[in-house]
């Protein structure tokens, strides 16, 4: 149990970046594309059947009487790598426990990739295949262009984030640097009571993580990598909590290691205490 939270550690300098970004991404979603209305809203789930695009769970007497068990949530996800905007086609509401667990995945890695949560659901991949099919036709229909959006907009938003985390950095730097200059001096903290250590059960050493390509064979994995120059992980670990991580592969040459690079990531060191147990890599 961890006591100590963002209260007293602080917001950390990713967290406003991809705030910044999903304001611009907000704007651009407004200003350009004229935004989403609420008949929008309501066409986009007249064209599920007013069911969870993910699930198939009926959803029109929750949201009729607005008992907070669904969500809306962006087919991809709004941040500085998919680029997902608010408007039709990739607006959707969903079962909040869905979106829970789809976080920061897109939609098809979500619906792809098998997890606890499937499993609990009972939902093979074959119908999720055919709810993908039908979320990509929705799309289509609504002339919402992810990779179009993707290629035009995110090296930009890459650019932004890095300028707000380099400005944050630089503000706390000086703010810090004036108030030395004005006599503020570190305080002496206090010696704490002694207490009796407590006994702690040592930590099981994680395996060797499971490490799968999408495709499957690692030398057409390398040459579409070295073609596209990015692609995305997807971590799952010992406490069923998945994530995805963005893999920028600018510097990956022909002469690049492919598991070696892997293996160099920060979050394959800290497999041990994470729990890390399998990894799955996908081109984007």
């Amino acid at each position: 149990m961890s006591l100590l939270t963002k209260v007293a550690s602080g917001i950390a300098y990713g967290d406003v970046s991809n705030l910044a970004v999903r304001n611009i991404l907000t704007e651009i979603s407004k200003v350009v594309y004229g935004g989403i209305t609420e008949q929008e809203m309501e066409d986009t789930m007249e064209f599920f059947g007013w069911k969870c695009p993910y699930t198939g769970r009926d959803l029109k007497e929750s949201i009729e009487s607005k008992d907070g068990s669904y969500a809306t949530d962006h087919l991809c996800p709004q941040n500085r790598y998919w680029c997902g905007l608010n408007i039709k086609g990739n607006l959707v509401i969903v079962d909040s426990k869905a979106n829970s667990a789809k976080g920061r995945l897109d939609i098809k890695t979500f619906l792809v990739t098998d997890s606890e949560f499937w499993d609990k659901l009972g939902v093979d991949k074959a119908t999720r295949l055919k709810r993908l099919e039908k979320i990509e036709e929705f799309q289509r229909l609504c002339g919402y262009d992810p990779d179009k959006i993707q290629r035009e907009v995110s090296a930009l938003l890459v650019s932004y984030y890095d300028q707000v985390r380099i400005e944050q950095e630089r503000m706390i730097a000086t703010c810090l640097d004036s108030l030395c200059k004005i006599g503020l001096s570190p305080l002496a903290k206090p010696s704490t009571p002694a207490t009796t250590p407590v006994a702690t059960t040592p930590k099981k050493l994680a395996n060797t993580p499971e490490l799968i390509f999408h495709p499957a064979d690692e030398q057409l994995f390398k040459e579409k990598l070295l073609e596209r120059k990015k692609a995305h992980f997807v971590l799952t670990y010992e406490s069923g909590k998945v994530l995805v991580t963005p893999w920028d592969a600018q510097r990956f040459d022909p002469s690049s290691k492919l598991k070696g690079n892997i293996q160099s990531k920060t979050f394959w060191r800290s497999r041990v205490k994470e729990g890390l147990i399998k990894v799955e890599a996908f081109v984007d």
